[in-house]
């Protein structure tokens, strides 16, 4: 009986937990770079983590990379980019899952933000072959950061 109770209290402090980290960040998904809706604009709470899901496909060559770089990004002082390279990619890529392996198979980049301030950036995302910069398609994302219900 008290390795029962044990159990569901442990359950239950995870499920809280899973709760907590849902609401302390705002999901934001785009169907992909492909030239036909090449601005869009996201409003995001303060003190939230923003994710941006970006539809791709890196077996193409393509890859999402943020093109208005780190530092005007950091500099304006409304986001800071929490796994964001040096030159603009991204470190969190997911396959969508299959039953079995398959080669070619399109996934999402996360984009992971932190939001500090109110206030107004542009998030320029490009997808492109690293080799051909000038075949890229590029999108505007015009992010809207607002104080939030419990700011």
């Amino acid at each position: 009986m008290k390795t029962q109770i044990i159990i569901l209290l442990i359950a239950s402090v995870f499920l809280v937990n899973c709760q907590q980290a849902k609401s302390d960040s705002q999901i934001f998904t785009l169907n992909g770079i492909n030239g036909d809706a090449n601005e869009q604009s996201i409003t995001a709470e303060v003190g939230k983590v923003i994710i941006i899901k970006i539809r791709a496909n890196p077996t193409t060559g393509y890859q999402v990379f943020l093109a208005n770089g780190l530092s005007d990004l950091e500099s304006r002082g409304v986001v800071k980019a929490l796994n964001v390279n040096q030159d603009g990619g991204c470190d969190e890529y997911k396959q969508d899952k299959r039953k079995a392996p398959m080669v070619g198979v399109p996934g999402y980049y996360y984009f992971k933000f932190s939001s500090k301030n109110v206030g107004e950036v542009p998030l320029i995302f490009e997808s492109k072959r690293v080799w051909d910069p000038s075949d890229a398609t590029a999108l505007k994302i015009n992010l809207t950061v607002v104080k939030g219900s419990k700011n």
